[in-house]
């Protein structure tokens, strides 16, 4: 029972997706419109036992519909490029003199510190 629940779950998921991306594609064409969604920033809601911080509500005003009219409609690949399995052959031709390298100086030496001679820790 616990393979058909979990059949049924990935089914489910599955479908999901795959109506996900088939809403951006008809999106991206046009052939479709975008829904229309508000944002409410509540801040601070007290629930009694829960407190809920930046809370914030969305809510949908206009669902997505169809575009009925083709001539807003865009082509748009239905599959995505892919390259070749064999590289590319490259060439490269050089259009201009090879800057010339600036050799840096060497860094200054490090300053030492001087040992105080012993008299003065016998003076103290």
């Amino acid at each position: 029972q616990a393979n058909r629940t979990f059949e049924v779950q990935l089914n489910r998921l599955e479908r999901d997706l795959i109506g996900m991306a088939r809403y951006r594609e008809l999106l991206a064409k046009d052939m479709v419109t975008p829904p229309r969604v508000t944002e409410e920033l509540v801040g601070v809601t007290d629930l009694g036992n829960t407190l809920l911080v930046n809370d914030r509500i969305l809510e949908i005003e206009e669902n997505i519909r169809f575009v009925s009219d083709n001539q807003r409609w865009t082509p748009y690949p239905t599959k995505p490029y892919k390259p070749g399995k064999k590289e590319p052959e490259v060439s490269l031709r050089v259009l201009r003199k090879p800057r010339a390298v600036i050799e840096l100086p060497s860094p200054p030496p490090r300053p030492t510190v001087a040992k105080r001679p012993a008299e003065y820790n016998r003076q103290r």
